[in-house]
């Protein structure tokens, strides 16, 4: 399975003044793009560690196919899973033959859906002589409001610590992880 980013909404899961409170900081006017980053690489830590797209993206995954069947180590009786959540919404689903023409799948007749907050995937119901299944979804949570707040806890505490070790001493990894660990997706 191949995933392509389409799209990112362009919020923070925390703002800056949020982590500025966290951090005690008083002022923040030369440090702001600092933060900013920090937030960003501390949100890219917590996505790859939980499994979880935190603000919304736009995806593509691609799932190569064996004559219409799907390879084992990517499907369980037909069933394409998505490695990202939570899932809002699967927008297309598509074949695509050897000379890249895609056609659409029809939900109920070629394929079943399955999305919830932990693990998501479609169910092929018959073969297709096309060797790619393609899937658009969106993932994430549309508003920053919506993310749990162990999850933004643990964002301000990996950012905080990368501000006061600006050297690379990492002295939150612990409380980070274990902050995170309720909400990884698991693999399937």
């Amino acid at each position: 399975m191949e995933r392509t980013t389409i799209s990112r909404a362009p919020v923070l899961p925390i703002t800056v003044e949020e982590l500025q409170l966290w951090c005690r900081i008083d002022e923040i006017e030369n440090e702001e793009a600092l933060l900013e980053g920090l937030i960003s690489a501390a949100r890219d830590a917590a996505e790859a560690f939980t499994g979880r797209c935190l603000t919304a993206c736009v995806f593509e995954y691609t799932f190569d196919t064996v004559h219409g069947r799907v390879y084992l180590s990517e499907s369980v009786q037909n069933r394409l899973y998505l490695p990202d959540g939570p899932i809002s919404a699967i927008t297309s689903v598509q074949v695509e033959d050897r000379f890249g023409v895609r056609s659409p799948l029809i939900e109920g007749e070629d394929y079943l859906l399955r999305v919830n907050d932990t693990a998501s995937y479609i169910r092929l119901l018959r073969g297709f002589s096309a060797p790619t299944v393609v899937l658009r979804a969106t993932a994430g949570y549309n508003d920053p409001e919506d993310i749990p707040h162990a999850i933004k806890q643990a964002i301000a505490v990996h950012a905080a610590s990368a501000y006061r070790g600006r050297e690379g001493q990492d002295e939150a990894a612990e409380t980070f992880q274990r902050l995170l660990r309720p909400y990884m997706l698991g693999v399937l």
